[in-house]
Order: structure tokens, then sequence, then C-alpha cells
């Protein structure tokens, strides 16, 4: 049977529904970290601890996405046509000197010597439905005009594909995710926006140095760049799993690019033999999040994938906030079940 991961979320941390959802086959769950609230997923461990200990728990590490920094003053809107300006953490205290630009300043989790050192043409929000035409980079500060209103608030994910990130893989948060993941049991680790096999290795080498129960643990390698895909072979000799996730490679590629890439990097495990490492992730069942059939084109390229002979399947939006998170599990399954 192929493999389901069913990301956790408001909608599927209830009681009830999570005893659904195990009870009704589901093998793995995921903690997303970009999102950590150590109660609540304390509260999922061990309740799916008790309902049955044999679910694979995977801590899914947040990795080098770029994310409006926490530091961000507070939540507000933003509206079509806005000048904003982007900036990194270390200069935003300075430039809050000036008040005027309160609400026009975006700080990201980086430093202005990243933005310095790469030319930036394209910023993007929430799978690329929050756009930003940039007008001038200057001194660490992106000029940036909003192309569609939306909410900026700590932590929100940004796509800047044009950007490097030098440095290690493993942040001071990641860090600290991966302790409490081995306080609480977690069977395995899924390190996101991978794009080399030394990004594994950094995984693995801080994860057995705090492993102080010798616990066996899995690795996963999440892809959502071009840079990934091309070193999509030597990623998977170090990982157990890789996940394509291409909520993510949509807007660091561009869509027509990131639905090529995503069959190029199937080919490319498949002529290795990796075909059983390959889970494909996110806009899987997207209609059904907000409670709606799932259209033709959902489910023919869910087919596609089966017939493709990857392994598995990773739901994100439609367990985690989806109306009918159940639903939308039994349904992927019974797909999985008849064309497989």
């Amino acid at each position: 049977m192929m493999k389901i991961i069913a990301t956790m979320g408001p909608s599927s941390m209830k009681s009830q529904v999570l005893k659904q959802l195990i009870t009704s086959g589901l093998e793995s769950i995921r903690l997303n970290f970009s999102h950590f609230h150590d109660e609540e997923f304390h509260k999922i461990v061990s309740e799916v601890r008790n309902i049955n200990n044999k679910v694979e728990i995977i801590g899914d590490l947040r990795g080098r996405k770029v994310r409006v920094s926490e530091k961000v003053f507070s939540t507000y809107k933003i509206h079509m046509e806005d000048i904003v300006y982007f900036c990194g953490e270390d200069m935003y205290d300075y430039l809050l000197k000036d008040e005027r630009l309160l609400k026009s300043l975006i700080p990201l989790n980086i430093n202005s010597s990243n933005i310095n050192k790469n030319k930036i043409n394209k910023i993007s929000m929430k799978d690329d439905t929050m756009n930003f035409e940039v007008l001038d980079q200057s001194k660490g500060i992106i000029k940036s005009r909003v192309l569609n209103e939306g909410i900026i608030r700590g932590g929100k994910g940004c796509n800047i594909p044009e950007l490097t990130i030098d440095g290690p893989g493993l942040s001071i948060l990641d860090k600290e995710s991966i302790i409490w993941g081995l306080n609480h049991d977690l069977d395995s680790f899924c390190q996101s926006y991978v794009e080399s096999e030394k990004d594994i290795i950094e995984l693995k080498e801080f994860v057995e140095k705090n492993n102080k129960r010798n616990k066996e643990i899995l690795y996963y390698g999440k892809i959502e760049t071009e840079k990934g895909i091309n070193s999509i072979e030597k990623i998977c000799d170090s990982v157990d799993e890789v996940i394509i996730a291409r909520g993510d490679l949509m807007p660091e590629c561009g869509i027509e690019d990131a639905v090529k890439n995503q069959y190029i990097a199937i080919n490319k495990l498949k002529e290795k033999g990796y075909e059983d490492k390959i889970i494909m992730a996110t806009h899987l069942l997207d209609s059904m999040i907000k409670g709606n059939r799932a259209k033709y084109t959902e489910v023919e390229s869910i087919f596609s994938f089966i017939v493709n002979g990857i392994n598995g399947f990773l739901l994100a939006g439609e367990t985690s906030i989806g109306k009918y998170p159940v639903e939308a599990f039994l349904f992927l399954k019974s797909l999985i079940e008849y064309y497989a």
C-alpha cells in the first residue's frame, strides 16, 4: 500500500478527527514546525501514541525557507499599488526609527548581506497569490510595488527564486525543533528546502549527536527549488524518502517549469531505482479544502503519479485546515486502491 502522510492542523488535531483518521488507516502524520506550538504538538503526539503507537510521526523542519521575520511590529494588511520595502533583520530596528516606514517595511529572516549579493527580480508569498514587483534594490533594501493585496505577519513564507543563502542548513529554530522531537519520541525528521546532500548530512549529524535514546530515525528531504531538482539523485542517496513539494516549487520555478520539473525529478529517480522513495506533496486535492468535490484534473494528476510508480502522497491543507480532513484522506486512499 502506498504511503499517505497527513499534515496536522486546526482541522485534524481534534481528538475525534485524529482518531477517525488513524482508525481509517492513516499510518503517518506530519508536524509542521514552521507553525510550532508546544502545547498543541505535545497533545497530538500523546493522542496518536494512545490510539496507535505504530503511527509514524514526522517532524518537518523549517529549513532555508525565507520568511517574514518574527520581529515585524504587528499583523497588518497591504493593498494593491502600495510601495513596501523588504530588508534584513539586521537593518529592521534601525530603519524603524523613521516611523513613516512602519507599515511599509517588511523584515525578512535573513541579513542584508544576503540581499546585497543577489539581484532580486521577483518576490511572492502565499503560494504565488501575493506578488511584488521589484522597483529598486540598494544597500540591503528592496523597494517593491504590491500587485495583490494580503496580510503581512511574522513567519509568513516568502519565495525569492534568485536568492542564495549561504551558511549552515540547520537554523537555531531547526535545532530546537529536533531536540523537542527527540524528547517527544518522534520517528522521523524532514528537512525542508533541501538543495544538496550536505543539508541532509548536517541534519543526520545533529540528530545522532542528540539522540540519547538511540532510537532509529528515518529521514526525508523536501525538494522545493530547481537547485534541489538538479541534485535530487545525490539527495536521495542520503535519505529514506524524498518529498517533492509542489506548493513552493511553483513560485520558486514558475508554474510551467514546476510541472516539468516534478516529472524530471520522478524520471531521474526511477532511472536510479528510487521510485519507492518518491512522495508527492501539496496541491493534490485543493478543492476539498473548502469542502467541494475533487476536480477532474486533480484526480487525473493523482492517477498520473500512481501509474508513474511513486511511493506516496502528502496531504497539506486538505487535512490541516480543510473542512473535511477525514473525507479528503479517505478519498485519496480510495483513489490509490482503485488505480494502483
